[in-house]
């Protein structure tokens, strides 16, 4: 998985093809890629398949998407930002639900259940969607951008390009204990 593009990095930090070449920013970016999937523990593919969201307790119709926003297919495809529930799937104890169900809000990926939908005690809601990688293609940008640093021997450059990837995926940080997605 490329979650930037050697475009992203020279966008970023300025770095001309003169100065650091294709292949040495190709490198980059592959440390980059491992550097957002060791922080963070995941794979990053865009889509989320039957993810878990919570259980019902007869009263709460909200839950959430662990990633957003969320889109209307593959950022690759061209999807975007999208409320339109027929964009995901959503399921009761692993019983797909019609979209009168529910609604989509999905800047913050928020799947409001209608009244008359509310899940049950202890059913669980799961939700399959496409979510945006614009922060794993920015930390990536700036984690590459920092390695290129490194090289050129700009120990502060190198430092504040690190820093702010880091920024990026902190609350995407694999926690020992399970994920901490915003």
């Amino acid at each position: 998985m490329t979650y930037a593009s050697d475009a992203d990095v020279r966008s970023v930090s300025g770095i001309g093809t003169t100065i650091v070449g294709t292949a040495d920013m190709s490198l980059f970016l592959t440390f980059a890629d491992r550097q957002v999937e060791a922080i963070t523990g995941k794979v990053w593919t865009g889509q989320q398949t039957k993810e878990f969201l919570g259980r019902g307790d007869d009263e709460n119709d909200t839950f959430y998407t662990r990633c957003h926003p969320v889109l209307s297919a593959l950022e690759s495809s061209g999807g975007t930002t999208t409320n339109n529930s027929g964009h995901v799937t959503v399921y009761l104890d692993d019983v797909e639900q019609g979209t009168a169900a529910y609604s989509l809000y999905g800047q913050d990926g928020r799947v409001v259940f209608g009244s008359d939908y509310i899940p049950d005690d202890d059913e669980k809601v799961t939700c399959t969607y496409y979510y945006s990688l614009n922060d794993m293609r920015m930390a990536a940008a700036y984690l590459a951008s920092s390695f290129a640093f490194y090289t050129l021997q700009q120990g502060e450059k190198q430092k504040q390009f690190e820093e702010k990837g880091f920024q990026i995926l902190e609350p995407y940080r694999f926690k020992k204990f399970g994920w901490s997605y915003h």
